[in-house]
């Protein structure tokens, strides 16, 4: 019986412990819901910098969204426009012109759940930002003639995409002073604007059917350069193309108020055929009593060099001897008052005012009482030993600095002596006063405008004062061109050619001095702090 007990407790302690075992691999662990978290949203707008806030004007935005466990991505734009995607980023461009602020939602989401997030971005839509860009660089950039290509001028007709009726050469137009020494230049402005400035130097090339519209003049038989007061800065307005040339960005551009490029044509709009960051082509229609054709322009931001022929070295003084000038090439002006300019230095031919020393000439002005006159320094001249008509001079020279110096590089007629001044004719190759720090000039004297002429223009030159330039002057029968390390940047070039205009048809000699003060000081007197100060010359060459 006993046995029976002890073997019926085991039997149902076995049972009890499968029954528990099978009861136990039936159970399942509950899973909590997961919906997405942690989510950052990232949004850059393209072109996006310090000097362009709302970007480059493409409207075009990267939206980028980082978080844990999203499946499902919904982009609301903020302008009524949605779009889904499986991957936490989009790319997106805003049509509405102008300058618009957009409210940006994204909602990253699984089975489980969702989660949201926002930003306000504001972007800027113009559909012409990539012009402007080109045209000022997001500043300012200046543009030239192209003229070392062919083509850099042309016409055709205007269902025509090439010039077919003429296709100006390399450099055609170098004869023509006041053609490629124009600078033209986009800047872009505070409020978005493009402005445009041309730089002409006083004279403009017409077109020969425009004269009498623009100027009031007969209409000549031929295209010529005229006296024409650069128009100030203009706006330019941009607009959609409707030629419907192929090979076009299919962009316009009007400069406001007449504006025009360099070449006078009578109309302001301009079709942007091609541009990059260094060269530029546009078309222009030029309408002559009904009759229309098209002109094609290429540009460069390479600066106009000039590329004529005086190539024959007839007269030149390098200074490589140390000691006095030669008297071969040189005399001296000796004296006070510069003769008739106020001066207040005495000209020496003393050794501590003039001498070659290291291959250069060294006219140095002084602070001394010397024959009455506070100032000593020199002036030499070629007069009676070389002068010459026609023909290319460059002067290689280091500026002096400080208020009160006045060094230049100039010519007069051999027959001041008989016509006297200015029907001699006067040509300020290179003029430098030192209270108007690293800005050089030129200009003319003639019967026609003298004293406070109005033939003049000056050039920027950061280091004039630091550095050597090469300070340059071709004189044609027709016109007389200055330079600046080989940069063209004044042509004289009357219309009408006469005495009072025209004096230069006689020889003219060099004339190299540092004076002290006078009557064109600005008012600023002299700092007698400055003192010594030296005017180098390195080298002194004229060509035919």
């Amino acid at each position: 019986m006993t046995n029976v007990i002890k073997f019926l407790k085991f039997v149902i302690s076995s049972l009890f412990v499968l029954i528990l075992f099978s009861c136990s691999c039936g159970v399942k662990e509950v899973e909590l819901p997961k919906p997405p978290t942690n989510i950052v949203l990232t949004i850059s707008v393209h072109g996006e910098d310090s000097e362009n806030p709302y970007g480059d004007g493409s409207g075009k935005i990267d939206i980028t969204v980082t978080v844990n466990d999203a499946t499902i991505y919904k982009f609301e734009m903020g302008n009524g426009i949605e779009q889904e995607s499986s991957i936490g980023y989009l790319s997106y461009t805003y049509l509405h012109t102008g300058t618009q602020t957009y409210t940006v939602k994204v909602t990253a989401s699984n089975v489980d759940g969702s989660i949201s997030t926002s930003k306000q971005i504001t972007v800027l839509c113009d559909p012409y930002a990539g012009i402007k860009k080109s045209l000022s660089n997001s500043t300012s950039k200046s543009w030239y003639w192209n003229q070392s290509i062919t083509g850099h001028l042309g016409q055709g007709l205007v269902s025509s995409t090439q010039p077919t009726l003429f296709s100006a050469a390399p450099n055609e137009f170098e004869s023509i002073g006041c053609f490629y020494d124009d600078k033209i230049t986009f800047t872009k402005e505070n409020n978005g604007e493009i402005t445009f400035v041309i730089d002409n130097n006083g004279s403009t090339f017409f077109n020969k059917n425009e004269v009498f519209d623009a100027l009031g003049l007969e209409n000549s038989n031929q295209d010529a350069c005229y006296d024409f007061s650069a128009p100030s800065s203009k706006t330019v307005v941009f607009s959609d193309a409707t030629s419907g040339i192929l090979n076009s960005t299919k962009i316009n551009f009007t400069i406001q108020d007449n504006g025009f490029m360099s070449y006078y044509l009578g109309n302001s709009t301009y079709e942007v055929l091609s541009i990059s960051e260094t060269e530029m082509q546009v078309r222009v229609i030029q309408d002559v009593n009904g009759l229309q054709t098209v002109w094609y322009h290429k540009f460069t931001t390479t600066p106009t060099t000039h590329t004529g022929n005086f190539d024959q070295l007839i007269w030149s003084d390098e200074f490589n001897n140390d000691g006095a000038p030669s008297t071969s090439n040189w005399n001296y002006d000796i004296g006070a008052g510069g003769w008739g300019n106020g001066e207040l230095q005495y000209y020496t031919s003393r050794s501590e005012n003039v001498i070659q020393q290291s291959g250069n000439l060294v006219i140095t002005a002084k602070k001394e009482l010397y024959n009455g006159s506070s100032y000593t320094s020199a002036r030499l001249k070629t007069q009676g030993k070389f002068s010459f008509t026609y023909g290319k001079v460059e002067v290689c020279a280091k500026l002096p600095s400080g208020i009160g110096v006045w060094p230049a590089i100039w010519m007069l007629g051999d027959n001041i002596t008989s016509l006297g001044w200015p029907a001699c004719g006067e040509v300020d190759i290179m003029e430098y006063w030192g209270y108007i720090p690293n800005v050089v000039s030129s200009a003319l004297h003639t019967p026609s405008s003298y004293g406070n002429t109005i033939n003049h223009h000056s050039y920027n030159l950061p280091t004039a004062e630091e550095e050597f330039h090469v300070y340059g002057m071709e004189w044609t029968t027709t016109q007389i061109r200055f330079y600046v390390d080989g940069i063209l940047h004044y042509t004289y070039a009357p219309s009408v050619l006469n005495n009072d205009t025209w004096p230069y048809i006689n020889n003219q000699f060099i004339i190299l001095n540092l004076a002290i003060g006078g009557n064109t000081d600005g008012g600023q007197g002299v700092d007698d702090n400055i003192f010594p100060q030296q005017f180098l010359i390195d080298y002194v060459r004229v060509y035919q």
